[in-house]
């Protein structure tokens, strides 16, 4: 939760001039093209952000959003990337119906979001209303769709804190899960990942449970580079990979898992034209989207390139 502290907020969108450059490069590798992409985003991010706009007619898979290529883009502008706000930590469902995360803002507390789809229509984004109160940070569903962790600032004892779907499908009150934790990502076969925070740096970890409570954590022993620590991980559906951020919300790098279990050395996603200062990856339940955090907004981009780089 605390990530949010050390994140500048840098209002950056595409314009309209933009839109004309990027459709007259010809590209036949877009991924070669990202550099040169983002720099062009960034000359141009002093133009207006869309205004915000009520989800009025928004229909179909992602918020009815034009599904990425190669080339990352903003997801869902005006409605979940709004001006002068910062967006983190986005999470679905796994059915793909409904979508989580948080929002602050200068003179807003962090508070989560979310919003549904019924018959493949968006509901408005609404705050969360179990986690009204108190700031909440960093929602995640898990892929059973029966549980939601979120890190609540509650006045009494902050922390991770859960809620289970009842059977009217909807959220329980939340009970206190546990702390020295944040961030979480979880597999296909309900595997929980998190970032563990026991001692003054940071590291993944797998989440024990022993009779459906916390018991600790599993460490994952993946290769930070010096002066440097794992954060806010993103674990592939079928664990074969893990994407995170090395610099508290900033510079993604992945890992991938080797035939004896072990991990790999790490690959520095700035080389690959990532933004240094993206972070806060999350990887779509049907793993075809990476969404991450840069420059206030979240971003999303097709998981094609993690294919490149087994």
């Amino acid at each position: 939760y605390w990530v949010h502290t050390l994140l500048g907020k840098f209002i950056n969108t595409r314009s309209t001039l933009e839109e004309v450059i990027i459709q007259k490069i010809n590209i036949m590798r877009p991924m070669l093209y990202l550099p040169l992409l983002i720099l062009i985003s960034i000359t141009f991010g002093n133009c207006k952000k869309e205004d915000p706009k009520p989800n009025l007619n928004l229909n179909g898979p992602y918020l009815g959003q034009t599904p990425p290529g190669n080339i990352p883009k903003v997801f869902a502008p005006g409605i979940i990337s709004i001006p002068n706000h910062t967006e983190f930590s986005l999470s679905f469902s796994h059915d793909g119906n409904e979508v989580y995360f948080y929002r602050y803002g200068t003179n807003m507390p962090a508070k989560i979001y979310y919003s549904k789809s019924v018959d493949e229509t968006w509901s408005e984004l609404k705050e969360l209303s179990i986690s009204k109160g108190y700031e909440g940070y960093e929602p995640h569903v898990t892929m059973d769709n029966k549980t939601l962790y979120f890190f609540w600032k509650k006045s009494t004892k902050e922390g991770i804190y859960s809620s289970t779907r009842n059977t009217n499908g909807e959220w329980d009150t939340p009970f206190y899960f546990g702390s020295n934790m944040m961030y979480f990502t979880s597999s296909s076969s309900g595997v929980l990942y998190t970032t563990e925070l026991t001692t003054t740096r940071p590291y993944l970890a797998k989440v024990k449970f022993q009779n459906g409570s916390f018991a600790g954590f599993e460490r994952l022993n993946i290769k930070a580079p010096a002066n440097s620590y794992t954060a806010h991980a993103a674990i592939a559906p079928d664990e074969s990979y893990p994407l995170f951020d090395i610099a508290g919300g900033e510079h993604m790098m992945i890992t991938f898992k080797q035939e004896d279990g072990s991990w790999g050395d790490p690959i520095d996603l700035t080389t690959k034209g990532f933004p240094k200062a993206a972070g806060g990856p999350y990887i779509s339940p049907d793993g075809k989207y990476l969404f991450y955090y840069f420059n206030g907004d979240i971003y999303w981009v097709s998981t094609n390139f993690i294919n490149e780089l087994r």
